[in-house]
């Protein structure tokens, strides 16, 4: 009986202490084991969350060319525009405004005329031009020759007159067919018609300028085209856009 209890209190004393001790760090080391599973899983969520909000709609470019696939932002095409200010915080579409679907839309659109008058100088060396519309969107950034007209509309809007014309004598010379001097120093009344058709992607649009600058304008903008009055209904390559709100401004439909 002796030797059994001494038995006993060996085992209590050199064997149980370490097998406790064993058992405990295997509690503590399943636990963390069980957080480093939780820690991954919850990471994983982030993950897939983060992919799907890096996402962006991009018009048109499903199986059948209309509807919407998701790419993320590096999966896009490097020409697609950034966002900046205004209506360029959303996805912008770019157009092929020289397709003949476009050519078909302008000759059926409506003739309009500029209202009101506007202001006009010529450049210096290298000025440098911002188009910024009314809902804070950068329509187009340039820089002008040197004896470029430079138009300022009623609504503030400022660009280049004929900028892809490489001629600036013919430019000017296009500028005073157009417009009619009044009374009052650099103060102009235009004659220039316009056909012009609205935005009709449901998006904000952009397009490249003959300059070769991108051309931008909101969801409310207008595709125009200048007329010829000797051939009205000879639809020009040279297309363009207006804000929404400066078309409302400058414009109004010829009757």
């Amino acid at each position: 009986m002796w030797i059994s209890r001494v038995l006993v209190d060996l085992f209590r004393k050199r064997v149980a202490p370490p097998v406790a001790r064993l058992e405990e760090a295997g509690r503590a080391s399943g636990e963390a084991m069980h957080g480093v599973a939780g820690e991954l899983r919850r990471s994983k969520q982030q993950l897939q969350e983060d992919d799907l909000e890096g996402r962006r709609p991009i018009l048109g470019a499903g199986a059948d060319g209309g509807d919407t696939q998701h790419r993320r932002p590096e999966d896009t095409d490097p020409g697609l525009p950034s966002s900046s200010t205004g209506s360029d915080s959303v996805t912008r579409i770019r157009l092929d405004l020289s397709t003949p679907d476009y050519t078909a839309k302008l000759a059926e659109a409506p003739i309009y005329r500029k209202k009101g008058m506007v202001r006009a100088h010529a450049a210096r060396e290298d000025e440098h031009v911002e188009t910024i519309l009314a809902d804070g969107t950068r329509e187009t950034t340039n820089r002008a020759r040197e004896g470029q007209i430079i138009i300022t509309n009623p609504g503030g809007e400022q660009y280049i007159y004929k900028a892809a014309e490489p001629d600036i004598a013919a430019a000017r010379a296009h500028f005073d067919q157009r417009h009619e001097a009044t009374t009052e120093p650099g103060v102009y009344r235009p004659n220039g018609k316009i056909r012009a058709i609205p935005n009709d992607t449901g998006h904000p649009i952009e397009i490249m300028a003959p300059w070769g600058e991108p051309m931008n304008t909101g969801v409310d903008g207008k595709i125009a085209v200048p007329v010829d009055p000797q051939n009205p209904d000879e639809i020009s390559m040279d297309r363009y856009l207006i804000g929404g709100q400066e078309f409302t401004d400058t414009y109004v439909l010829d009757t």
